[in-house]
């Protein structure tokens, strides 16, 4: 399982890999052309718009079922990380647009009009963050150049060091932001003390995840009687898993392996794979296709 799971992680890190330059990735396409959609880093539902997000190689799209995927101000930026911290506030991460000047990395990154425009907060041309995950004015990002979890308690402004490992994810809890879990070759990891030092998880899905999260709404609001607030995640072939308390339980399954995933709520999950991005209103069991990827 330990093999399964590091060959996994080691092609989500290849399909979202990208150089430390600005003329890397989008800017592979020639400038009069759309490059499309792209590989998914990142999903979320924005509660100011009720609209979803994704984050992609070419770009941050606005999704609406029905409708093709709209690129936000029509900008081909490699947002690597991608999160939804609170109504219309996005966070970011990952490389500029081609040909905009901008830095290579783009150090931690915000939005407070849906993507239209961002401004830098720190660590410009510094990290890359391949992941982040945000709960209040707590901040967490993988950074994808050292291989070191950082952790941020302004919102992005400043930074501490912390654990350095190989992740495919990070989650922090919405309940008790010093606890912060990891997904990657090891397992299913956990961080008690703001990311510092990470163990492995004392209840481990019966099938190591690569993508997991902490519903931030519904349902449970806050840890279960076993002291562990809900989870749900996804295994490298597209199976879905939910944890509340001591018990994981398969909960449904994706047509293809996970590209990105979501939990907004503890039965409203948002998931890509290589064909589209997709939506749950029943914790995973059925699926229903927001955007293709294939076809922009």
């Amino acid at each position: 399982m330990r093999r399964l799971l590091t060959a996994a992680v080691a092609v989500v890190v290849l399909l979202a890999g990208c150089g430390g330059s600005s003329d890397s990735g989008a800017s592979t396409a020639a400038a009069d052309e759309d490059p499309g959609f792209g590989h998914v880093h990142g999903l979320g539902r924005n509660t100011g718009d009720g609209g979803v997000y994704a984050a992609t190689h070419y770009g941050l799209f606005r999704l609406e079922p029905g409708k093709d995927p709209v690129r936000v101000a029509d900008r081909v930026q490699d947002t690597m990380g991608f999160t939804i911290a609170g109504p219309d506030l996005f966070l970011g991460s990952g490389h500029s647009a081609p040909g905009s000047g901008g830095p290579g990395n783009l150090g931690m990154i915000r939005s407070t009009d849906r993507g239209q425009t961002w401004t830098a907060l720190s660590l410009e041309g510094q990290v890359d963050f391949h992941a982040l995950t945000a709960t209040g004015s707590t901040v967490y990002g993988w950074d994808s150049g050292s291989g070191t979890v950082l952790r941020s308690e302004d919102a992005g402004a400043s930074w501490q060091r912390g654990a350095t490992l190989d992740v495919a994810d990070l989650s922090v809890d919405p309940t008790d932001p010093r606890r912060v879990l990891a997904t990657g070759a090891q397992g299913l990891l956990e961080s008690t003390d703001r990311g510092v030092s990470f163990a492995p998880a004392q209840v481990q899905p019966p099938v190591a995840l690569v993508f997991a999260d902490h519903p931030r709404t519904g349902g449970s609001s806050g840890p279960s009687a076993a002291g562990r607030s809900s989870l749900a995640g996804v295994d490298p072939s597209g199976t879905i898993w939910t944890r509340s308390g001591d018990m994981w339980s398969r909960s449904g399954r994706l047509d293809g392996g996970p590209e990105a995933f979501t939990a907004i709520s503890d039965t409203d999950f948002l998931a890509a794979t290589e064909t589209g991005v997709f939506s749950s209103a029943d914790g995973g069991r059925t699926w229903t296709l927001i955007a293709s990827t294939t076809s922009t």
